[in-house]
C-alpha cells in the first residue's frame, strides 16, 4: 500500500542516527519493523523492512541535511515492492540519489509495530531525537505517496503552522 510520511522542524546535532518518526519496536528477542524516516550521520534515509524475509528496500540521500534551519523530510512510498517506488525528499523536493536494499523484499507484514516519533523503538529507546531539537509537524498519510507539487504544499503548511 502506498503511503508517506515527513516530519517538519530543526536538528541541533546530526551526530550519529536520528529517527524523527518510526514504525518499530525492538523488544528483547523480537524484531517488529515496518519503516523509518531517520538520519544517519545528517544524511536522511527512508527504509521498509519485510520482517518474514529478513529483507529491507529503501532508499538515501547521500549529502547530509543543515543543522539550525527548519527543514522537511519526507519518506514517500509507491506500494511497487521495489526500491524505486521509495522516494526521500528534502524540503519538497526529490533528492534520494542511493539505494539502501538487501534481501527479497515482498512486503511491510509486522501490523503490531507502533508508531513512534522522536525515536526508533520505544522499547529500546535508540536513536532519540538531540533533546534540543524540536519538530513542529509529523505526519503519516495512508494509501498515498506524495507527489512533488503535494509535498511543497506541505511544506508551505507547516512554514505557516510554525509561523515561518
Amino acid at each position: 500500500t502506498a503511503f508517506s510520511v515527513g516530519f517538519y522542524g530543526q536538528f541541533t546535532s546530526l551526530t550519529g542516527y536520528i529517527c524523527p518518526i518510526s514504525k518499530n519496536d525492538t523488544p528483547a528477542g523480537v524484531d517488529n519493523k515496518e519503516y523509518r524516516l531517520e538520519l544517519a550521520s545528517g544524511k536522511p534515509y527512508f527504509d521498509l523492512t519485510d520482517n518474514s524475509a529478513s529483507a529491507k528496500i529503501g532508499r538515501y540521500y547521500n549529502t547530509a541535511i543543515s543543522t539550525y534551519t527548519n527543514t522537511l523530510l519526507e519518506g514517500t512510498y509507491t506500494g511497487s515492492g521495489a526500491s524505486t517506488g521509495i522516494h526521500v525528499k528534502v524540503n519538497a523536493v526529490t533528492v534520494d540519489d542511493s539505494d539502501d536494499t538487501g534481501g527479497s523484499y515482498v512486503a511491510m507484514e509486522d501490523k503490531n509495530a507502533p508508531s513512534s516519533i522522536g525515536v526508533f523503538s520505544p522499547t529500546d529507546k535508540n536513536e532519540l531525537m538531540p533533546a534540543d531539537s524540536f519538530w513542529s509537524v509529523v505526519w503519516v498519510t495512508g494509501s498515498k505517496a506524495l507527489t512533488d507539487a503535494e509535498s511543497n504544499q506541505m511544506l508551505q503548511l507547516c512554514k505557516r503552522l510554525a509561523g515561518e
